[in-house]
């Protein structure tokens, strides 16, 4: 029944489903639950994909237009186009992550992320 459900989604998809399934079922064997793991679990190949970037003008004018936005905004994608932060990184940061002093490169500073939906 699962699996039907699971049929039109893609796979990264139904990798974080098998994910969460296999911690979870590994959890139960820690905690005593079951005495051992039922079945073993392999993810889904997944097509290798190469990462879309803006050119430079593009990069320019998305600045631009996020400045007339709010100063958020531009902070946002500063951080994903200049600092390479994702996402999530950007999302996680806090000050504890930026050294002023030493002036160090924020990509080298963060060590947080949260995880978005799959």
């Amino acid at each position: 029944m699962y699996c039907a459900l699971l049929g039109d989604k893609s796979p990264e998809t139904v990798n974080n489903v098998l994910s969460v399934l296999s911690m979870l079922l590994k959890q139960a064997v820690e905690w005593g639950v079951l005495d051992k793991l039922p079945c073993s679990i392999r993810m889904v190949r997944v097509a290798c994909t190469d990462a879309a970037f803006h050119d430079f003008e593009a990069f320019e004018r998305l600045l631009k237009a996020t400045l007339t936005i709010d100063p958020p905004s531009y902070l946002i994608e500063l951080l994903g186009g200049e600092a390479g932060l994702r996402a999530g990184e950007i999302v996680a940061l806090k000050w504890a992550d930026v050294d002023l002093e030493r002036r160090q490169n924020i990509w080298e500073t963060v060590r947080h992320t949260l995880r978005g939906p799959g």
